[in-house]
């Protein structure tokens, strides 16, 4: 159990830590930023330590800062993407707009990486990849579909 004297300290480096990035955001070299603390909000992360930094942290020190820079931001949990079934016929029962791909291809592709989806269908995620500045690699059985997606990822393909 910790002493009186490690819970002072304890909140002494927290309000330290926030108060430095408090300072960040008003110098500019931070946008936003989360603070988690152990017990009180869910992790951004993984909780195994042998993985995550930030699990290794919120058990050493009991809480994490993420900062977060001009360049890029956290999604939230909640994402407003206008659906494309009601104006998209190319006849696929599956279809999804390609904006529900963004955020996860540039969270975990490199530019110029490689997305591959072994189910393509009419190739939207092959066309989502390539507009990112990313490679696409479909592999689809359907003929007819093969075919849709071929006209679909054309149009994008670099010249």
């Amino acid at each position: 159990m910790k002493s009186l004297e490690d819970n002072k300290r304890y909140n002494f480096l927290a309000e330290k830590a926030l108060d430095e990035v408090l300072a960040e955001i008003r110098l500019g070299t931070v946008n936003d930023f989360r603070m988690t603390i152990r017990g009180a909000q869910r992790a951004w992360h993984s909780d195994n330590t042998k993985i995550s930094g930030r699990a290794k942290e919120l058990l050493n020190r009991g809480y994490y800062i993420m900062r977060i820079s001009s360049k890029g931001h956290l999604p939230s949990d909640v994402w407003n993407i206008v659906t494309e079934d009601t104006w998209r016929k190319d006849s696929h029962c599956a279809v999804y707009p390609e904006e529900l791909l963004r955020i996860p291809i540039l969270a975990t592709c490199p530019e110029n990486g490689i997305v591959l989806d072994p189910f393509s269908g009419t190739g939207t995620t092959v066309s989502a990849a390539i507009k990112l500045g990313r490679r696409g690699v479909g592999i689809e059985l359907s003929p007819e579909y093969f075919k849709i997606s071929q006209q679909r990822i054309q149009p994008t393909l670099p010249l």
